[in-house]
């Protein structure tokens, strides 16, 4: 949200590749389900400077002439927290709204944070400083606004996500037996029976391609028990995929890695080498299904996904 007329923010997005759309007042306001980054211009743009917001006057014709967008300035503060940047925290629109609001509802306000001079900050009326306080808001202060970018390229540098690591498990599918190498390029191979010859876990597979098919309806009565069904085919064909991929050496390093939360996200990548019919059929197991550690009883540490 930006109460600026240029378009420095447009421009910077679109030089970064950035997909956003532009909301000015409350044009494009039939836009804000998309999935994109939304620059929400309050006070107007420089292509149409017959609807900026320039007097107080017009600051007090504001919640008359965009219901709108003051019904969405209300949701987008009462449902997220905010970071105010360039903002002299004076407004009367945020200021009033604030006051409007009982101390309980101020006080389930998500926090947010002012970005503002010492200097500014300091200028603040008390009774406008404890408003702010009584709603989450705290003031993060700079000795000058030329700070800032200093402030803003440290966070974006915290703040960028670590490439995925990827945990890669090589599997060689044989008639006999499965050999499965990894996490790491020096981990001793595990080799264990090959399981499509296993009759009690191919009829596992059947069941659970039974129960997958058919539809669990809200209203059904009987929904609940095909649910419990569901689950219990699930954890034991887990157990059976976890114990065949990983040697208890490979378990460990996993669990180790995933706990690391402060090295970033980790991937686990199953290849299988094998082109044929054997590695098809290895490929198509529900390897969603895995559970390779647990963190603490009651919880899976990887959540299954495909």
């Amino acid at each position: 949200m930006t109460t600026n007329y240029d378009r420095l923010l447009e421009n910077a997005l679109s030089a970064a590749g950035v997909a956003f759309v532009s909301q000015t007042l409350e044009a494009n306001f039939t836009l804000q389900a998309l999935d994109t980054v939304q620059v929400l211009k309050l006070h107007g743009d420089v292509g149409d400077w017959e609807h900026v917001v320039l007097t107080a006057a017009s600051y007090d014709e504001f919640q008359r002439a965009y219901p709108l967008l003051q019904q969405q300035l209300n949701l987008h503060l009462r449902t997220r927290p905010v970071v105010f940047l360039g903002c002299s925290m004076r407004d009367p629109r945020l200021l009033d709204w604030l006051a409007g609001l009982s101390e309980a509802a101020r006080r389930r306000l998500f926090a947010s944070r002012v970005i503002i001079t010492t200097r500014d900050w300091n200028a603040l009326p008390a009774d406008t400083q404890a408003l702010l306080a009584s709603a989450n808001v705290k003031a993060i202060t700079v000795p000058a606004y030329d700070n800032v970018t200093h402030l803003l390229t440290q966070v974006a540098a915290r703040l960028v996500p670590r490439a995925a690591e990827e945990l890669v498990f090589d599997l060689t599918p044989g008639d006999v037996d499965w050999t499965v190498g990894g996490p790491r390029a020096d981990s001793p191979p595990h080799t264990v029976p090959n399981p499509l010859a296993d009759a009690p876990f191919i009829g596992l597979l059947r069941e659970l391609h039974e129960w997958s098919s058919r539809p669990l309806r809200l209203d059904d009565p009987t929904t609940p028990t095909g649910r419990a069904q569901l689950d219990r085919l699930a954890r034991q064909i887990g157990e059976r995929l976890t114990h065949m991929l990983f040697s208890p050496t490979a378990r460990a390093a996993v669990a180790r890695r995933i706990q690391a939360i402060d090295q970033g996200r980790a991937r686990l990548t199953l290849r299988v080498a094998e082109r044929g019919p054997r590695g098809d059929q290895a490929l198509a197991l529900p390897w969603e299904l895995l559970m390779p550690e647990e963190l603490r009883p009651g919880r899976r540490l990887l959540r299954p996904h495909r």
